[in-house]
Order: C-alpha cells, then sequence, then structure tokens
C-alpha cells in the first residue's frame, strides 16, 4: 500500500486509537466517551477497508512502518505516532495488522487489552492469551517479508513470499541464471516498482563490495547485464525513476569500471540519454580522468570485432564532450553560484548586491541543511546575519529579504533550534534599522510567531530575550521613528492573543516546572499590549498573578504533591490530589480543578476510581455551573449534547459585549469565530459596488459566523450591531481541541447550525449575486508560488489545476492537506501562472491575488484566488472552452 491518502488516514486512525485508548483508562467501557471513540475509530478503519484489504503497522529499529511503507521524518516525530510505537515496544508487538471484516467489538476488546499495564497483561497469560477466541481480524506479529533500503523505504516483496526464490532473483540480475521462468518471475515482481528500486539497490550494494576482488571488465559486464535485464522488465512508467538510480549508481562509481561500462552499448532510459545524464553528475577533473582512460583504452583497438567498441569510444571522446560544452551555459551559472557562495563565506559584502546569487541562497541552505550540511550552512546565515547590520541599506533590504525565506523554511519545517539562532540575528537587526520596508514588517510578524512558539513550548527565557527589543523600540528607550515603534506594538499585541495569555497565566499559577518569575517578566513585557477585548476577568488575573506571592496555596499543594511522588508514596499523593480536585471543584475554580486532574493521571494512571470520580464530580459541578438563561436560549442545542459535551461547549466559550454601529463580522475578510446571540439586535449585509443590501436582522437564539467558521473562506457578508448586543462566542483553535476529546462535539454544533438560512440561500431571495463578473471554464495546468504582502517569494512554486477564470479571479484544484489549504488562506498572497490556448495562439497568465476560500473536494482542494488587479476582459473572450459553471470563484 503506497498510496499517500491511505498512508494519511492510517495515521489518523493511530491518532484516534490513541485517543480511544486513553478515554478507556478513563471511562467506563459503556460510557457515550467510550462508544464515541470506538465508533469514530472503527470509521478511520473502515474508509481504509474500502481501498485495501487490511492496513498493517509494524515497528523497526523505533520507526513505524506503515503496510511496508516507512513513514518520513515529520510523520515519524508525530506525538501520536511516538505514541503508538511505543505502545508496541512496551508489550513487545513487532506488527499489527487489521483486516477488513473487522467489527466493533474486536475492536474494543483490543484496545482494552493494550490499554492496561504490560505487567498486568503478562500475569493474565499474555495478549495472544486475552485475544484468543475473541478476535479474528486483528494480527499479532504476522511474518512479512520485506526488503528495506537505505533510505529506509520498506518494500513489499508482492509475489516474493519467501527468502528463497527473492536469492533466485538476485541470481538472475547477477546473471546466474538464465532460466525463461526466472525472467517471468522477475517480470511478475516487477509490477511493483517499489519493490525492483529495493532490489536493485541490494543488487548495486553488492556490486560495491565485489570491486576489490573482481576485475574492472568483469564488473562492468555485470552492470551492463543488470542494466539490460532490468530494462526488459520494468514497465514505461517505471523506468525514469529506476534508471535515475541507475545513473547516481554509475557516477559514484571508480574511474576504471566506470570508463569500461560507458564504452559499452547502454541501454535507453525513456526520454533520457543514460549517457549525458552520467556526464552531467561528473565534476571537470573527473571527466579529464575518465577521458585520459578512455584514450588508454582506445589505444588498444586493433581487432574488426572491436570496431563497436571503437564507435562507442569516439562517440565518448567527441560526442559527449561536445554536448558537455553546449551545457556550459548552465554549466557557468552553477560556477558562478558557487563563486558568490565561496565569496560570502570569505567575508566579501560585495556578493550581497549579486540579485543572481542572493535569489539561489534560500534553496541552498535549504539543500545544505537536507543533505547535512549544517556547518556550511550555518556559516552562510551567521554571514547573512553579518550583512544585516551593514552600513549600506541596499545591503540590508537584499539581505533581509533571503533571512525572510529561511526563517519562513525554518518555522514551516519546525526547526525550533535554527529558528530560535537565527531570531537572535533578526532581532539585531529590528533594532539597527531605521526604515519600515515590507520586509521590516514581514520579518517583525514571523518574529511574532517565533514568540508564541516559544511561549507554547515554554522556552520563556528565549521568549523573553526577544520580547525585550519590540518592548525596550515601543516604550522609546531605543530611539526609532514613529512607524517602527507601531510596528514593535503591533508585534506585542499581536503575541498577547487569548490562548497565549491562557497558557502564561497557567504556568504562572501552578509553577510546576519552577519558571514563574521568567513568566513574570514576560507577562510585564506584554502587560501594555494586551488587547483591549480581553475580558475583565482575564486582565484581574493578570494583575492578580503579577502581586500573588510565590508561596501561594495552590502552588504549595502542587508541592507536597510531588514530594509524595519523590518519596515513592503514590498512594498519599493520590488522596491529596483526589481532595484538593473536590476542593476546587465545589469552590467552581475549574482551571485548577483540571489541572490537578491532569496531575493525577500522571501520578497514578491506574487510580481508576479516583480519576474517573474526580472527572465526574467536575464535570457535574460545571453542568450545575451554567447559566440558566444562556442554556434555556439555547435549549435545542445541549439537549442534543451529553454532559460532558454540554460542559466543554459552554466552558470553551468566551463572552463579548458591543456598542450600536459595530462590526462584529466584516465580508471579504476571515473570521476564526462562532457567535451565539444572547441579547441585542445585529443585521447582516452585503456590500456591491459601493452599496449596501439589507439581508436580515438578528435577534437573541440566532448563530453569527458559521459559514466562514467550519470552512476555510472569507466571510460573504457583513454583521453589524444596530443597539448594545451581548454574544458569547466560541474561537476556531477550540476544535483542534475537541478532535479527541469530544470526536463528535464539531459536528453536532455544525448540525445545529444547518438548521438556520444559509447565507446563499438569502442572497439568491434577495435577487443579490455574490460574483461580479462572469466564470469561463477552464482546465490547464497552473504554476502557484506564495509570496509575502510585499510580493516576496516565501515557498517553492506548487502545481495546480484550473477550473475558471474571471476577470476578478480564478479557482484551481491542488492536492494539499487541510492544513496546508488554511496556510494559503492565511498566507497574504499568491501567485499564478499558466498558459492556456486563445483561438490559434497561446497565452500566458501572470497574476498576483488572495485566496478567498478553499473548498474540499475528495483527495484536492479547490483554492478561490481573487486578483489584485482586474484581467483584460479580452482575455477572458478569447478562452474558448464551453461554460459550465460547477466550481466557484470572484
Amino acid at each position: 500500500m503506497t498510496d499517500p491518502v491511505i498512508i494519511e488516514k492510517a495515521i489518523e486512525a493511530i491518532v484516534v486509537l490513541n485517543a480511544t485508548i486513553t478515554n478507556l483508562r478513563l471511562y467506563p467501557p459503556t460510557s457515550s466517551m467510550i462508544s464515541n471513540s470506538i465508533e469514530r475509530a472503527y470509521t478511520f478503519l473502515q474508509a481504509i477497508f474500502e481501498q485495501e484489504d487490511s492496513v498493517v503497522f509494524a515497528e523497526s529499529e523505533k520507526s513505524l512502518i506503515i503496510s511496508g511503507l516507512a513513514l518520513n521524518e515529520k510523520d515519524q516525530k508525530r506525538p501520536q505516532v511516538i505514541a503508538f510505537i511505543q505502545l508496541m515496544l512496551n508489550f513487545g508487538i513487532k506488527s499489527i495488522v487489521f483486516e477488513k471484516g473487522l467489527d466493533r467489538d474486536e475492536l474494543l476488546t483490543f484496545l482494552k487489552a493494550v490499554g492496561q499495564k504490560p505487567e498486568n497483561v503478562i500475569r493474565e497469560g499474555g495478549l495472544e492469551k486475552l485475544m484468543t477466541g475473541k478476535i479474528r481480524h486483528i494480527l499479532l506479529d504476522q511474518k512479512l517479508y520485506v526488503a528495506v533500503d537505505k533510505d529506509q523505504r520498506v518494500v513489499s516483496a508482492g509475489e516474493i513470499r519467501d527468502k528463497e526464490k527473492y536469492e533466485e532473483i538476485i541470481k538472475q540480475l547477477m546473471g546466474d541464471s538464465d532460466s525463461v521462468s526466472d525472467l517471468q518471475r522477475l517480470k511478475d515482481a516487477a509490477k511493483d516498482p517499489g519493490w525492483v528500486s529495493g532490489l536493485l539497490k541490494t543488487r548495486m550494494s553488492q556490486i560495491t563490495q565485489q570491486k576489490e576482488t573482481t576485475p574492472s571488465k568483469e564488473l562492468s559486464e555485470t552492470v551492463i547485464r543488470m542494466m539490460n535485464i532490468v530494462g526488459q522488465v520494468v514497465d514505461r512508467n517505471s523506468k525514469t525513476e529506476i534508471f535515475r538510480q541507475i545513473v547516481i549508481f554509475l557516477a559514484e562509481m571508480d574511474d576504471e569500471t566506470l570508463s569500461m561500462i560507458l564504452t559499452q552499448d547502454l541501454p535507453d532510459a525513456p526520454d533520457e540519454d543514460i549517457f549525458d545524464n552520467v556526464i552531467d553528475q561528473l565534476d571537470d577533473k573527473r571527466l579529464e580522468r575518465l577521458t585520459a582512460k578512455i584514450r588508454q583504452l582506445e589505444e588498444g583497438v586493433h581487432l574488426p570485432e572491436d570496431r563497436r567498441r571503437e564507435y562507442s569510444l569516439k562517440f565518448f571522446l567527441k560526442g559527449g564532450i561536445e554536448r558537455r560544452k553546449r551545457k556550459d551555459p548552465r554549466k557557468g551559472r552553477l560556477l558562478r553560484l558557487r563563486d558568490g557562495i565561496n565569496s560570502i563565506l570569505k567575508g566579501e559584502d560585495r556578493v550581497f548586491l549579486d540579485r543572481e546569487v542572493m535569489i539561489s541562497l534560500p534553496g541552498t541552505i535549504d539543500q545544505l541543511f537536507s543533505k547535512g550540511k549544517d556547518k556550511l550552512a550555518e556559516g552562510l546565515i551567521d554571514r547573512l546575519g553579518e550583512g544585516l547590520l551593514s552600513q549600506n541599506p541596499e545591503v540590508r533590504a537584499e539581505v533581509s529579504t533571503v533571512l525572510a525565506q529561511v526563517n519562513f523554511s525554518f518555522v514551516s519545517g519546525q526547526q525550533t533550534d535554527q529558528m530560535i539562532r537565527l531570531s537572535h540575528k533578526l532581532i539585531n537587526w529590528v533594532k539597527f534599522e531605521t526604515t519600515v520596508h515590507p520586509n521590516y514588517k514581514h520579518i517583525c510578524d514571523q518574529l511574532k510567531g517565533v514568540a508564541q512558539t516559544l511561549i507554547r513550548t515554554h522556552q520563556f527565557a528565549e521568549c523573553k530575550q526577544l520580547l525585550e527589543a519590540f518592548h525596550l523600540i515601543h516604550s522609546r528607550k531605543i530611539e526609532k521613528n514613529e512607524a517602527i515603534q507601531a510596528v514593535a506594538g503591533s508585534v506585542l499585541k499581536g503575541v498577547a492573543s487569548d490562548d497565549i495569555l491562557d497558557l502564561l497565566l497557567q504556568a504562572f499559577e501552578t509553577d510546576q516546572k519552577g519558571l514563574r518569575d521568567q513568566v513574570d517578566k514576560i507577562l510585564t513585557l506584554l502587560g501594555a499590549k494586551i488587547a483591549p477585548s480581553t475580558s475583565p476577568t482575564k486582565k484581574e488575573r493578570i494583575d492578580s498573578v503579577r502581586e500573588e506571592p510565590v508561596g501561594d496555596d495552590f502552588a504549595q499543594h502542587l508541592k507536597r504533591v510531588d514530594q509524595h511522588v519523590e518519596q515513592g508514596d503514590s498512594t498519599s499523593a493520590v488522596k491529596l490530589l483526589f481532595d484538593l480536585i473536590v476542593k476546587y471543584a465545589k469552590e467552581k475554580e475549574f482551571s485548577k480543578a483540571d489541572i490537578l486532574r491532569e496531575r493525577l493521571l500522571e501520578v497514578d494512571p491506574v487510580a481508576l476510581t479516583e480519576i474517573i470520580k474526580s472527572g465526574e464530580i467536575i464535570e457535574e459541578e460545571k453542568s450545575q455551573s451554567i447559566d440558566k438563561g444562556h442554556r434555556d436560549l439555547w435549549t435545542n442545542l445541549y439537549d442534543s449534547l451529553s454532559k460532558e459535551e454540554a460542559n466543554a461547549l459552554y466552558y470553551a466559550m468566551k463572552s463579548a459585549a458591543f456598542g450600536p454601529d459595530q462590526t462584529i463580522i466584516r465580508q471579504g475578510e476571515l473570521n476564526f469565530r462562532l457567535y451565539f446571540m444572547d441579547g441585542g439586535q445585529l443585521k447582516l449585509v452585503f456590500h456591491k459596488e459601493g452599496e449596501e443590501f439589507l439581508i436580515k436582522e438578528l435577534k437573541p437564539g440566532d448563530m453569527v459566523g458559521d459559514d466562514s467558521f467550519f470552512s476555510i473562506t472569507v466571510c460573504t457578508t457583513s454583521v453589524i450591531t444596530l443597539s448594545h448586543t451581548k454574544l458569547s462566542f466560541l474561537e476556531k483553535e477550540v476544535l483542534k481541541r475537541w478532535e479527541d476529546e469530544f470526536p463528535t462535539l464539531e459536528a453536532k454544533v455544525k448540525d445545529y447550525c444547518l438548521g438556520f438560512e444559509k447565507i446563499s440561500d438569502l442572497l439568491e431571495q434577495k435577487g443579490l449575486d455574490r460574483r461580479s463578473y462572469e466564470r469561463v471554464k477552464i482546465s490547464v495546468k497552473c504554476s502557484i508560488r506564495p509570496m509575502d504582502d510585499s510580493g516576496v517569494p516565501v515557498e517553492k512554486p506548487m502545481t495546480g489545476t484550473l477550473v475558471d477564470i474571471s476577470e476578478g479571479g480564478l479557482a484551481f484544484y491542488i492536492k494539499i492537506s487541510k492544513d496546508k489549504a488554511a496556510t494559503l488562506l492565511l498566507g497574504p498572497k499568491l501567485n499564478v501562472r499558466c498558459i492556456f490556448p486563445a483561438g490559434e495562439l497561446q497565452r500566458q497568465i501572470d497574476q498576483n491575488g488572495t485566496v478567498v476560500g478553499a473548498q474540499h473536494h475528495f483527495y484536492d482542494y479547490c483554492i478561490n484566488v481573487r486578483f489584485d488587479k482586474l484581467l483584460d476582459k479580452k482575455i477572458i473572450e478569447e478562452i474558448k472552452v464551453p461554460e459550465n459553471p460547477d466550481e466557484e470563484t470572484i
């Protein structure tokens, strides 16, 4: 199974399986929480069984392999994947197979078994005994024969069921077998190109090991034989990748053997010449050495039967060298770039103004890190950091453009160490720079994100150092102009989001890691820029924690718990924690009660009585504390939820009050909140061509913002207050938190919202069309490149398929994840390029625009883009494609 979509489904299944195992430790098997979790896990596995008969999770050297495919490094580092591997290691399981036909009872029985402590399972006779007779579609430690290459790609042997057959095929490639049956077996196995790739690498490795003991002539003949056999058995679609591997292998061979191979009649790869590709892999010195070797071979050509070989030698010495010369322009550019990079490393600042070299640096640095050349990459970054402090503003502008792209790569690749290292250089530049140009704003915005990441990962000391620079600028302790001061203030305000403040307050109040002083300093740095919309309660907490003595009761209670744990007295720790949970729950201090219950889970995960009972007490107290007026207003919604879900919904809500004529949601902008009207009046309006159209008046009990909250799109309409209005709201990030704990809650809230009239229907009733321009259907490939607000590319281009276009925008399909689609929507700009037929000619479009929506279509997303500048209407008229407006655009 190599379909990446199936692999992604399998990873999603792991996430749900982990959550279900955790819930089984906390709740009785008959609770709604468990039934919901089992149903969700079962649904994910069934989605896989629609395309595959089974899914195999195997552990190899503490890495996870899914149905023969090793996960990439990013997926291997997912916390849920790591937890799943640890579970397998704890039980000594090498592989788990889930087969089609699996039912819910089997799944529940299995998860209950692996949810126990391994030592308890061993006392009961082991997993096999617990599963005997009860589980027929989950198999443990089945014998699977696989080949693993050096890149950790695990390739299924397909029809090759045992080692003997595998070795026979190796002999076929070695030339030790000429039987027709062996060749047919190899052709059958070659239907799996991944398996052929693994087998080929095994064979190449054997050839490399033989070079010390086998004559070069014999080795060259073996390689040619192997290439000819592969050419016979591999289908055309797989040949390109297979022969690319062969080219790399040949280029790494010793000069003696390679010179003999290059003078042979090499098989052709599809659409490529192996000879040319090998030559391209060689540097000038090696090419000169090979030329000398081949001239020596040429001197030995005397016999008539060597004419073919003589032709090959001349082909290399004349045709090959000439073709190499014709490629000199490309090679010359590479040499210029290499020289430029070397000049930078030698300390020459003039290269910072060489646009060609500077444009290449982000990709070069990324490649150096990916190839393990960290020191060289860091050396380049250090020199660029020096360039940021140049007295020449042009140099600073060029260098900051490069480092903005490098930093974006670190952030998106979650390279935290490199991100922190680079942030120190960027902060020095922020304090040094004298003008606010687009790069300055962009990098300051990046540093805001870095600060939030550092807070979320409790790296408070690093964060404090970063925030101090902006605080010094904003407080005028560093003299800067008003524009730079405004940017600094915007960064501090942006860092102080509600979720970040919640995290800081929790870290301060619990002081579990002894970092209270550092958190206090960060709160002080952010204090002047805490958002006006922050609730009074939170502001009071922020003020109070700054005055709160270190020896407060809550912190002292946690220290007592830690003392019991350090002394090995888990019984006393559990009792103290339970009593404290009850105390704080009765006092309605639910955040502290929840923190203590999490600590209880850490101290003794099998203290099920206390864990379950404390959870029930918290939920009951929360339920009794829900405002009656609010619950009565939304009674149909709350009646559809379990007690746990109702509490989760209510306590995730925040409140806000607005005066008359205030805009709550603005048409054409992003919205991350779902509003519940508790009081007042609102109006829903639509703006078009400078006019405002009243769509509907809203009253208490109405929902606002659901059209953009549950999807990836900008708002279609605006919402404005008509009177003093009281609202409760959810923030979009809460949906992520619900995924594991309350997997059906989002769907229930979304279903409730479907009971209200859709905005598209309301617009239709008013005779209003959201689109300002006629759409034209078209299907061509397009190149998409995300940019920052200054037009600087921040990622490598992606390929999509255009589906329709208008004067105002376009829509295209692209294969990306949900998170990536959201990132596109949050990004300031996109550049879209494509070439399409216009009558008998071809026309190119190169437009910048903003993403305004992303709709999921099976495994693709349809991305809608609004152009910054209108497209010429004549271009639309030239596109000769029948109209069929199935997809949306502007």
